[in-house]
């Protein structure tokens, strides 16, 4: 028997266990999406529709002592409707997974070239949802690579770090991220015809398999022109400053600067690609960017900063990078020359009036053209018993060949033969509730079976009155 109790804090942060007015409640555990928890209570009065309402926070406790301890579950109230049934005023609460309404509402600028997956993940985290505790996110066997996220949330980068790295993640009630190698979280459990209830159908297909995929990325950065020798600076805090380049490739996918702070300055930094005319950058404008404070070094740490750009250049064709002059004489920037009187530059006190200086410094900066990538990857074995079951795959966050070609193979590994699934287990007498994504031995040689699956839902439908249960719901899949 497994006993429950929930907790409401309402907006006024006041909390209640939810008692004898509880008619009975569902938790729905649900593998890389949001879980869900729905409750019904007698509420003759109203009283329940505010302090059970919309925006309160839902803690559940489950275990088999009673009272339980475990902390299995935290949502947030979305939805809350009246129901009027057999002459009684019921209320009905709807709350999603915590955790969940973070990642899903939570938007990601960033690019990453050559990092770990296990950095990224945490950098993301601290940047994007610092409440979330990211101490047990396991470095995967693939050491990393180049990804661009713009403006995608912050679960379709899990997801996709997770389906690279071949990967799951869940979250705890505590907002913990786990991220861990598939398979490699066991629940202990065996499952046997002692306590799974029948009748059970264990289905093996081939519909999904997959044997030759094909993945295409985004555009793999590559260093088109630049100037990288430094030698000395200019302040940005008197005079607009500008680089000339000229591109061989038809496109502009990032520029890096080599810049520092000076002091401290609060005020950003706009810059702008523009075209030439007439030997100056007054022509059109085809792409523009933004420099914050915490995108430079404090002083004395200068170093490249990265800009993501999606620009149509002409090969050929002269372009000038422009920033905008910031901050006063104490606290502004610093971008970083070469010292010579090889190069060119421009400068402007009002943004529109450029003097240029030829034979003289260059500031320092690269300019990166993206060259698509692509992967294909083959199991001939299941190609002769299967048959050619192609799949395409895009994901134009990579950015790099070596990780492109990582993903076609795991998904390849994934999907490449035959799969077994129970769609759903009632089972009885299991001592905690089970964690999706945890791993389940099922044996039962009554019908030759004897294999670990991977738990991808738990629903939990405890009594009214003292919340308590004896049977579960279980939905399995193959261990890919």
């Amino acid at each position: 028997m497994l006993y429950a109790r929930v907790e409401i804090t309402d907006l006024n942060n006041i909390t209640r266990v939810v008692g004898s007015e509880n008619r009975g409640f569902e938790l729905r555990l649900h593998d890389s999406s949001a879980s869900t928890f729905r409750l019904i209570v007698n509420d003759p009065t109203g009283f329940y529709r505010e302090a059970y309402g919309i925006g309160s926070i839902v803690n559940v406790f489950c275990d088999s002592v009673n009272p339980p301890r475990q902390h299995v579950y935290q949502g947030q109230v979305e939805d809350v409707s009246v129901r009027f049934e057999g002459g009684r005023r019921l209320l009905v609460i709807d709350a999603v997974e915590y955790a969940y309404t973070v990642i899903l509402n939570r938007y990601v600028v960033e690019t990453y070239q050559d990092k770990s997956i296990d950095y990224i993940v945490r950098d993301l985290f601290a940047k994007y949802a610092p409440e979330v505790d990211t101490r047990n996110v396991q470095p995967p066997e693939m050491s990393g690579g180049s990804l661009v996220f713009n403006y995608v949330t912050l679960k379709e980068c899990l997801d996709q770090l997770a389906e690279l790295a071949h990967c799951d993640y869940l979250f705890s009630p505590d907002l913990e991220l786990y991220f861990y190698p598939k398979g490699s979280r066991r629940s202990g459990f065996t499952l046997t015809s002692d306590n799974i209830l029948q009748p059970i159908e264990v289905q093996e297909s081939i519909r999904g398999v997959r044997n030759v995929v094909y993945v295409i990325g985004g555009y793999e950065l590559r260093v088109d022109q630049s100037q990288t020798t430094i030698g000395g600076y200019v302040t940005l805090n008197e005079y607009h400053y500008a680089a000339r380049f000229t591109p061989t490739q038809d496109n502009l996918r990032m520029l890096a600067l080599y810049l520092e702070k000076q002091g401290e300055p609060t005020e950003n930094i706009s810059g702008q690609i523009i075209e030439d005319l007439n030997g100056a950058p007054k022509g059109r404008r085809v792409d523009y960017f933004t420099i914050t404070p915490r995108d430079v070094g404090e002083e004395g740490s200068a170093g490249w900063v990265s800009l993501p750009l999606q620009a149509d250049v002409e090969p050929g064709k002269p372009y000038w990078i422009t920033l905008s002059k910031s901050g006063t004489q104490t606290d502004t920037y610093r971008w970083y020359h070469d010292a010579s009187n090889q190069g060119i530059h421009a400068y402007s006190s009002d943004g529109e009036e450029w003097v240029v200086e030829e034979s003289s410094w260059a500031p320092a900066f690269k300019q990166f053209c993206g060259v698509p990538v692509l992967a294909q990857a083959v199991n001939g074995s299941s190609v002769k018993k299967y048959g050619r079951r192609e799949m395409v795959y895009v994901n134009t966050s990579i950015i790099d060949r070596s990780t492109v070609k990582a993903l076609a193979l795991n998904l390849l590994a994934a999907s490449a033969e035959k799969r077994l699934s129970v769609e759903s287990l009632i089972v009885r007498g299991l001592p905690r509730l089970p964690q999706v994504g945890e791993s389940v031995r099922v044996m039962l040689p009554e019908i030759g079976l004897d294999k670990e699956f991977k738990i991808k839902g738990v629903v939990a439908e405890f009594s009214a009155g003292l919340p308590s249960l004896e049977d579960l719901k279980l939905e399995l899949e193959d261990l890919a």
